[in-house]
């Protein structure tokens, strides 16, 4: 008899001024962590000028297995968002490949008001199994 491989995801938010949102965005990232039997959670963020690093800070803070890096002055050297999103989240990969390479899974979530409403949570367990 083998026993069942344990899982673990490493969900990953990039976030920008989304203060507003990131309550609600939380909440759906810790309901999804459940779906798994461990998790660890990497935010990045950049420039912002509202809560949202002190949000972000304070949630991690209370979380050993969660943690924040904030990429100051990068609106400065990349103005194109999508390149600044996609230096991001391959910012966030890598973070969470060296802190955590025991991963069986990776999500990378917008921090916005995308994913701050409901979460279909069966939706997610489907896409994973």
């Amino acid at each position: 008899m083998t026993a069942t491989p344990k899982t673990k995801v490493l969900i990953a938010g990039c976030a920008r001024n989304c203060s507003a949102a990131l309550p609600g965005v939380l909440k759906n990232i810790e309901a999804m962590a459940l779906l798994w039997d461990d998790a660890a959670f990497v935010f990045v963020e950049n420039d912002s000028t509202d809560e949202t690093p002190s949000i972000l800070r304070d949630w991690c803070a209370t979380r050993p297995q969660a943690s924040l890096h904030s990429y100051d002055r990068l609106a400065e050297f990349c103005r194109v968002r999508t390149i600044r999103l996609a230096k991001l989240r391959q910012q966030c990969l890598s973070v969470l490949r060296a802190e955590h390479p025991n991963a069986t899974h990776y999500v990378i979530f917008d921090c916005d008001e995308v994913n701050a409403g409901p979460l279909d949570l069966d939706g997610v367990r489907q896409a994973v199994e």
